[in-house]
Order: C-alpha cells, then sequence, then structure tokens
C-alpha cells in the first residue's frame, strides 16, 4: 500500500467509515459485487482492469447502477475527466487528494446512497 492511500484510508476510517481495499481493478470488481458497499473510489490507473472499465462494469451491474462513484488520478490527461463521467462516475478528483474534502463528499454521497459501508479502491 502507497503512502497517500495509507493515509486516505486511515482519514476515512477516523471519519467513521469502514474502507475495504483491492490490489486491482477485476478483485475490486469482485468485492464490490460481494459486499454491501456505500461508495467505490477507483483508481483511474488500476493494474489488471482500468478505473474506466471498472466504473463501467459496475455500472452495468442493475443492483449497482445507483452505487455512488468517485474516480481519482495522479496526473490527469486532457479529456480524463470527461472520460470518467461518461463511463459513470459521480465525481472526477485529482490526487493527491485532500482527506477531510474526500470525507465530506464521501458523507454526502453515502448519506443519498444510504447503504452502511464503504469501499475504497486505489
Amino acid at each position: 500500500m502507497d503512502v497517500a492511500r495509507a493515509y486516505l484510508s486511515q482519514q476515512l476510517i477516523q471519519a467513521g467509515f469502514q474502507v475495504e481495499e483491492a490490489i486491482n481493478g477485476i478483485h475490486a470488481m469482485e468485492k464490490i459485487i460481494s459486499i454491501p458497499v456505500a461508495m467505490a473510489m477507483v483508481d483511474i490507473n488500476l493494474p489488471k482492469m482500468d478505473g474506466l472499465d471498472l466504473v463501467r462494469q459496475i455500472r452495468q451491474q442493475p443492483s449497482l447502477r445507483g452505487l455512488p462513484v468517485l474516480v481519482m488520478s495522479v496526473a490527469p490527461r486532457p479529456g480524463e475527466r470527461e472520460a470518467a463521467m461518461r463511463a459513470g462516475a459521480n465525481l472526477f478528483r485529482a490526487k493527491p487528494i485532500v482527506a477531510n474534502d474526500v470525507a465530506g463528499l464521501t458523507h454526502l454521497l453515502v448519506k443519498a446512497s444510504l447503504r452502511p459501508h464503504l469501499h475504497k479502491i486505489d
């Protein structure tokens, strides 16, 4: 786990969220399907299945179409935000992400979804 990811996870845990992590996009999709989650935080550059493909697969699942999805990128390229939104993301943020910003956005999105857990993918 990288330092930024560990820090963000710790901040979300301190804000009261349960955090699940995945090692790649395929593992993330398996977890999202098998664990009730309130939100997915997806890095655009995931191994084995990139973040945009993961978001598309999430949106193809009828039970997950309303799941809030935040897509992140360490170095956004032109058009990446638009591509994430077209794939089905609710939000797009460039890294580094300020933990308080993410905690606040997470509270808003999770409250809207009314699900008990947070799923963090990075």
